[in-house]
């Protein structure tokens, strides 16, 4: 991982066969945790890349536990969270106000990250078990229209890197990931972005993974549709 370290602190992008192999030891938990945290670190001075946030979406989706319901297509409206704005859990509410209204919603998210309620939050205050078995899930979707599906159950993976995002206590490339590795694969997705860069990265990583959705981002530095200035779509 040495040349790996070099080539990111030079500013130079990792290819795609770099990313994968780079990330899968990530997952697998096969890299220290010094050399984890100074991957993470080099990346964010560098600056994100599409082309690696799209190689560790794949690795994140190869090793999660899948969610196949039969009605199609999905949808999923969902923020990366990280904007430093305490709001609303506005995601949430619209992608139960479009269940209500018809479509199919395949709810992916955690507990907050910068919100005063994330979507896992959020929901079990109002009475979801949030660490429901998949097959209730799949089941909620088709039946109803909506199911939540709570990260940490699909990727338990993600584990392996908990210590280490938490205690370098800063954003890292797996803050844009939470949208793009939804283990039902809903067709459409809407995703709100906390930064134009992360809103253009994510943008970039969906097209490189052949997926279809909308990215926003309010100038004002949320990662939803502002309600008083503009909006960047």
């Amino acid at each position: 991982m040495r040349e790996v370290l070099e080539k990111l602190v030079e500013g130079e992008s990792l290819s795609k066969e770099e990313a994968l192999v780079v990330f899968e030891k990530m997952a697998q938990g096969e890299l220290s945790e010094s050399v984890c945290g100074g991957i993470l670190c080099a990346l964010r001075m560098r600056g994100e890349k599409a082309e690696e946030l799209g190689a560790l979406a794949e690795v994140m989706l190869k090793k999660a536990h899948t969610l196949n319901p039969q009605t199609r297509p999905l949808i999923d409206i969902v923020g990366t969270g990280g904007d430093k704005v305490k709001t609303l859990n506005i995601s949430t509410l619209s992608a139960l106000i479009c269940a209500a209204a018809g479509l199919k919603v395949a709810k992916h998210g955690n507990r907050a990250v910068s919100g005063l309620l994330g979507s896992a939050d959020l929901l079990e205050r109002l009475g979801l078990k949030i660490e429901s078995p998949p097959s209730f899930t799949k089941r909620c979707i088709e039946e109803i229209g909506f199911g939540f599906l709570f990260a940490p159950l699909y990727h338990p993976i993600l584990a392996n890197v908990a210590k280490v995002r938490r205690e370098l206590g800063i954003g890292t490339i797996f803050n844009f990931l939470g949208p793009l590795i939804n283990p039902a694969l809903p067709e459409k997705l809407l995703i709100g972005a906390p930064t134009l860069e992360g809103a253009r990265i994510i943008a970039e990583a969906l097209r490189l993974l052949g997926r279809e959705g909308f990215v926003i981002h309010g100038l004002e530095g949320l990662d939803e549709v502002s309600p008083q200035g503009e909006t960047l779509l």
